[in-house]
């Protein structure tokens, strides 16, 4: 997968499991955007401030990925990596019907809150395209990990019902 697409999926992913997440800058007391996870070594949480607007997460990600990869400027996991890492570990800890189904929730809430804050109808709405790459991400996540599994729902009818049909 190419640096850009998987910037936008790692910053997407990571909001919405909080990973990503606006706090006040202790050296400015403005509000910065802060990468936290466990440090894979150490299992020690971790905070990092990434840049001061959510606007600018990506971009960042991806220069540090791009120097990286092509500039060959460093050999140490770059933060998109252990972003990666820590949406992966998030994704496989889903075991159970129950958590993987909550996990799916969380990741629709996202998306329907997002819908909201975008202008116009709702078929504008739907057509716009930072709302159609999100769904395309959040439903390329969901089959990957196979987290998203349908509830079976059954219709029961009658004898009598049944007959009707037939």
């Amino acid at each position: 997968m190419i640096i850009h697409n998987r910037t936008e999926r790692a910053v997407l992913l990571g909001k919405v499991l909080g990973l990503l997440r606006k706090a006040s800058d202790p050296e400015t007391h403005y509000q910065a955007i802060y990468f936290y996870y466990a440090d894979p070594a150490t299992g020690v949480e971790m905070n990092e401030k990434i840049c001061p607007s959510r606007d600018k997460v990506g971009e960042v990600l991806q220069e540090e990925q791009r120097k990286k990869d092509i500039e060959k400027q460093t050999t140490e996991p770059t933060r998109l990596e252990v972003l990666e890492e820590e949406i992966d570990r998030a994704a496989k800890s889903k075991k159970t019907r129950q958590e993987k189904e909550d996990f799916s929730k969380k990741l629709q809430t996202y998306l329907a809150e997002s819908l909201q804050k975008i202008p116009g109808d709702e078929q504008e709405k739907r057509r716009h395209p930072v709302y159609q790459k999100n769904v395309r991400i959040t439903d390329e996540f969901l089959k990957e990990y196979a987290l998203y599994e349908p509830s079976i729902k059954t219709e029961h009818f009658s004898l009598e019902e049944v007959s009707s049909i037939l």
